[in-house]
């Protein structure tokens, strides 16, 4: 009686074991096969994850949209722990999708985390988290809609006791991270488009990654956002500018532009020409530029290049934008006439 009771609870422990994340294997992909330990949601409690999410040490976040495997850009820009609920997560961020840019509010909830055994970590000092998202853009927005799904990420605890964003192994072929698995739904419609993502990787893209060493995608998907993507990693024949391709990659699309109305001018100009530093004063929304033949309207951020041209030529590059009333600029100039000209 009792060897059955004992065979009985072996099994049923074994069953409860095998049922852990069942919701999200199809989303963790591993190298290796593991095995779940012990739960530890409740220890999550009392430790703030948002640095897993957002501007992690291996963020390289790529994702797609839709049966033909559209480019999505995702970006968390802002992640808090809720105070009453410790295993939910306040989210704001912004979508792109062909250059429209939509931002969005909404929640990670922690549903499972287990430590975890495998051949790499045969020690059981990882884990893998998994949850629920929803994220609702913005609906005064172009193309806006509703994001829904599941995702896991992987951690590890440190020889400090410390819980940590698992990038041990970002150096592998097979590494990922954060793997976002969902829908997208447009307001006012009914037809849901599948929207995955995830660092380094995307799970479930089908044929869209035909990378070995690392994520690439397939050349018959290039037209469909990846281009720009091919020919900065050296993956397309295609003859446009590798550097033009890298810096579009390396686009900061989600930060606010600045948009100056060059006219109407209220505001005050300085400068020092032994460093060549110079910057603007700008009072609603309106920037003070020396010659007021030269009115014209921009779109500023950090490293945007203006040039001028009238009787002389000149050049200014964006160095940062402190506040919203002061810009510092970088300039060089082509003197076609005096410099005392030029009106302070």
């Amino acid at each position: 009686m009792k060897y059955s009771i004992l065979i009985f609870l072996m099994l049923l422990f074994s069953i409860v074991k095998s049922q852990n994340l069942t919701n999200y294997r199809d989303i963790i992909d591993l190298e290796e096969e593991f095995e779940t330990l012990n739960p530890n949601l409740e220890e999550l409690n009392s430790v703030d994850l948002s640095s897993f999410w957002i501007n992690n040490s291996s963020e390289r976040r790529l994702g797609f949209i839709g049966e033909k495997y559209q480019r999505l850009k995702i970006k968390f820009i802002s992640i808090k722990k809720d105070d009453s609920n410790p295993n939910e997560y306040s989210v704001y961020g912004k979508s792109n999708v062909s250059n429209n840019i939509c931002e969005f509010n909404g929640k990670l909830k922690i549903k499972e985390s287990y430590y975890i055994k495998s051949l790499d970590f045969p020690t059981g000092n990882t884990g893998i988290l998994a949850g629920e998202y929803l994220f609702s853009e913005n609906v005064n927005q172009t193309h806006s809609g509703i994001f829904k799904g599941r995702f896991v990420t992987y951690w590890y605890k440190d020889k400090d006791g410390q819980i940590k964003y698992n990038d041990l192994l970002d150096a592998a072929a097979m590494y990922n991270n954060n793997q976002f698995a969902g829908t997208w739904t447009q307001y006012g419609k009914q037809d849901k488009k599948q929207a995955n993502w995830g660092d380094s990787r995307i799970p479930l893209s089908g044929d869209l990654d035909v990378g070995t060493s690392e994520f690439c995608p397939s050349d018959k998907y290039a037209s469909n956002g990846w281009i720009t993507f091919l020919i900065a990693n050296g993956g397309s024949p295609d003859q446009m500018n590798k550097k033009v391709a890298q810096r579009a990659e390396n686009d900061e699309w989600w930060e606010e532009k600045l948009e100056l109305n060059i006219e109407n001018l209220i505001g005050a100009y300085g400068g020092d020409e032994e460093t060549e530093n110079a910057y603007f004063g700008i009072f609603e929304d309106s920037i003070y530029y020396p010659d007021p033949n030269l009115w014209i309207k921009y779109e500023l951020k950090k490293d945007t290049i203006i040039t001028i041209e009238d009787d002389y030529v000149e050049k200014w590059q964006v160095l940062k934008l402190t506040t919203d009333s002061l810009v510092y600029f970088n300039f060089s100039y082509d003197m076609k006439v005096p410099l005392n000209r030029r009106k302070k």
